[in-house]
């Protein structure tokens, strides 16, 4: 990685100039960004948007050399602080999990109850959760069914969440709806093997829209995605617009954190784009991850010609499957995803940035 900007269609200026109109589409003419005063890397911390304490990992024990910190991520006190912070609510959660799951045993429901165990994203850390890459689905699933499964068993097959409703209607006995494009999961968890049990489950496909405020208009980022036991191929069908939101707004696609200040800090005030290109800047329409040997999608493999005949193969299957699904988006109709309304809380939204009431979180910009 450079140490220097690259242009604004890429990335945004670490300098930028003030403006007293709104910025160009995909442009940032703003001011640096502004911090409070608490005490953090050179000044920065921002409120965070964690639903739990701030250092509590390190309080209940646990200590900082333990968490392995992915290659996306600064290795820095902070990052690791944040790490064992998100571990502890993960324990919190698993002693839950096993208060629910003795309740159930003790009405005596637990050996005819199938649970499912999951996520539905990846941590909330800066180039994971909302992004398109393994981190972000590659999930916990863990599942028991006392009395029609065999347990202790593990499975290499890749699923999805389309596979679950299909799942829950086979259990009850009834079938499966036409229009659904998931398989049950019943014969995997009724075989008594464990690895790669169904060979025919050998990808899946993922795709996202608008999954929050904060870009220019409020717009959606669209990908989709075909993985295979050796492959991640994505497809970024606008890479003119900001993956993780706008820089104006504080890229509000990825959930404030104590991690996400210091990535945005290193960018914006010590001219370090490492991270930052990793989590925030502009992707090419097309990526390619060897997943074996790259599992945290560092390297892009959809320019070297040596995987070519990979990319090209991977982009047919995936374009066949959005053309036989009718998606939208591969039939020139992508624009509807942008014209539902969003129901939820505005408080970050394009609109509100432009009339002066926008809710900043970390790092957003200044208004002139």
């Amino acid at each position: 990685m450079s140490s220097h900007p690259l242009p604004t269609s890429t990335r945004p200026p670490t300098t930028p100039s003030r403006s007293p109109s709104p910025s160009p589409p995909n442009a940032c003419n703003r001011s640096t960004p502004s911090v409070s005063s608490r005490p953090f890397p050179n000044g920065l911390k921002p409120a965070s948007a964690r639903p739990y304490r701030e250092g509590e990992g390190i309080r209940a024990g646990k200590t900082p050399d333990t968490p392995r910190v992915p290659q996306y991520l600064p290795d820095h006190e902070v990052v690791r602080s944040d790490l064992l912070d998100y571990a502890n609510e993960i324990e919190w959660f698993d002693r839950h999990l096993g208060l629910m799951l003795a309740a159930l045993e003790r009405s005596s429901e637990l050996a005819n109850t199938l649970v499912v165990v999951t996520s539905d994203n990846g941590m909330p850390f800066p180039r994971v959760k909302g992004q398109m890459y393994e981190q972000d689905f590659n999930l916990p699933m863990a599942i028991c069914w006392p009395d029609t499964m065999t347990g202790s068993r593990y499975s290499d097959d890749l699923v999805s969440f389309i596979d679950l409703a299909p799942t829950f209607l086979e259990a009850a006995g009834l079938p499966r709806h036409e229009q659904m494009e998931g398989a049950s999961l019943v014969s995997l968890l009724t075989s008594t093997a464990s690895g790669l049990i169904d060979p025919s489950r050998d990808r899946v496909y993922l795709g996202r829209e608008c999954h929050d405020l904060g870009r220019e208009n409020d717009v959606g980022y669209p990908v989709r995605c075909v993985r295979t036991p050796d492959y991640l191929y994505v497809r970024n069908f606008h890479p003119e617009r900001w993956p993780a939101g706008n820089p104006q707004t504080g890229f509000t696609n990825v959930d404030d954190s104590p991690t996400k200040s210091l990535v945005l800090d290193l960018y914006y005030r010590r001219r370090d784009d490492t991270y930052f290109d990793l989590a925030f800047a502009k992707r090419p329409s097309q990526e390619l991850y060897a997943i074996r040997t790259d599992p945290e999608c560092m390297t892009n493999l959809a320019a070297d010609p040596d995987f070519a005949e990979v990319r090209a193969r991977l982009w047919a299957d995936l374009e066949g499957t959005l053309k036989r699904t009718g998606d939208p988006r591969i039939e020139g109709r992508g624009d509807i995803f942008d014209s539902y309304p969003f129901v939820g809380p505005d408080r970050h939204a394009w609109a509100r940035y432009l009339d002066g009431t926008f809710e900043g979180t970390s790092f957003p910009e200044e208004r002139p």
